[in-house]
């Protein structure tokens, strides 16, 4: 799923504000007189133990380095590695061969089966692999007035056979999620009686 400019704004703020409470108390472990804006009694327990004074910075800069780490997989990948999400799936064969189709030809198979469908106008496609079985997620705009629960159960039904008789590989789930309900283009008007002659 792609991020919108509103979601990634929203992982921004959340990393600037995790990375100020950690900036606080990175500075009260450093110098515990900081320490005293927050009470007398946490700036006296950083100034006698040097322990927890470096404990604190330790988690600091872990929790900084994961929070960014995390936050640019997001915005960047959506959590999975370049390289797991575009590796190949194997295929069985009979003859003692194998056979690898990328995750782009799967991709291009179950964009087909659910073009062949009808009542989607834009969709989305992933694949992920689990073992030995496919996941498939479809993210799809539904033309006003498709019964959604009919289009689910065919595009599933249509995915999941492409994918097993073309791909030879075995589907477990094919997930819909409806992000879009798109108005129906306006029928063009019949020419009027007085128009004609």
């Amino acid at each position: 799923m792609k991020l919108n400019r509103w979601d990634r704004a929203g992982i921004a703020v959340y990393v600037a504000l995790n990375m100020l409470a950690l900036a606080f108390v990175f500075a009260c472990a450093i110098a515990p007189d900081i320490a005293r804006s927050a009470g007398a009694s946490f700036a006296d327990m950083m100034e006698r133990c040097l322990v927890l004074r470096l404990a604190l910075i330790a988690a600091c800069v872990t929790l900084a380095v994961f929070i960014c780490s995390r936050a640019w997989s997001l915005v960047h990948g959506g959590g999975k590695s370049v390289a797991a999400a575009d590796a190949p799936v194997e295929l069985s064969s009979d003859e003692g061969g194998s056979v690898q189709v990328s995750q782009a030809a799967l991709e291009s198979l179950v964009r087909r089966a659910v073009g062949s469908v009808g009542g989607t106008e834009q969709y989305e496609v992933r694949v992920a692999r689990d073992g030995d079985r496919l996941n498939v997620k479809l993210e799809a705009s539904v033309r006003q007035g498709t019964p959604i629960p009919e289009l689910a159960q065919a595009a599933r039904e249509s995915v999941r056979r492409t994918l097993e008789s073309m791909a030879g590989v075995t589907v477990e789930d094919v997930a819909l999620l409806v992000t879009e309900i798109v108005p129906e283009t306006a029928a063009p008007k019949p020419p009027s009686a007085a128009g004609q002659s």
